[in-house]
């Protein structure tokens, strides 16, 4: 695996040596084909590899999969919050390319949509963002997740 992390020396909030931490707990089978986690306050990485006209300004961070897999971090003004959006972004990583269909499906379909239970406001937005969403809470504050029992469970499952 070459994850390759970029450009954290143009902040002063997380040193890449706590970025490689952060990655670090994560299985590595859920980092497997993830190219970049890069800070790009500028945007400038994002739009090398996207439409200009399709950058929205009010993200914090993105995952994108063309033409490399990766993730952007555009800003944070916390360690805490840093770590969110890390974990959440790599969780779009992990939905997309890790999951089999059937388990998208089955956390799309039976736990989104029928365990209407969400870890924050931004997970209602859809069956991806809820799994995105509880990700991240799974790395950041694992007993509020607990909380969510089922969706607790898959998560747990797949580290």
């Amino acid at each position: 695996m070459s994850l390759i992390i970029k450009d954290f020396d143009k902040q002063t909030i997380v040193s890449k040596s706590h970025v490689v931490l952060s990655v670090n707990r994560i299985p590595r089978a859920h980092l497997e084909g993830l190219n970049y986690i890069v800070y790009d306050k500028a945007r400038f990485f994002q739009r090398n590899y996207s439409d200009a006209s399709s950058v929205n300004q009010n993200v914090l961070g993105t995952y994108n999969s063309l033409p490399k897999n990766y993730v952007c971090i555009f800003k944070f003004s916390s360690l805490r919050e840093f770590e969110h959006i890390l974990y959440h972004e790599i969780g779009h990583h992990v939905f997309q390319h890790i999951l089999s269909a059937q388990q998208r499906r089955y956390w799309v379909s039976e736990l989104h949509r029928f365990y209407p239970e969400f870890i924050s406001k931004y997970a209602c937005t859809n069956g991806q963002e809820d799994f995105c969403e509880c990700y991240a809470h799974y790395f950041t504050l694992p007993s509020k997740l607990q909380r969510l029992g089922k969706k607790y469970k898959f998560i747990n499952d797949l580290v």
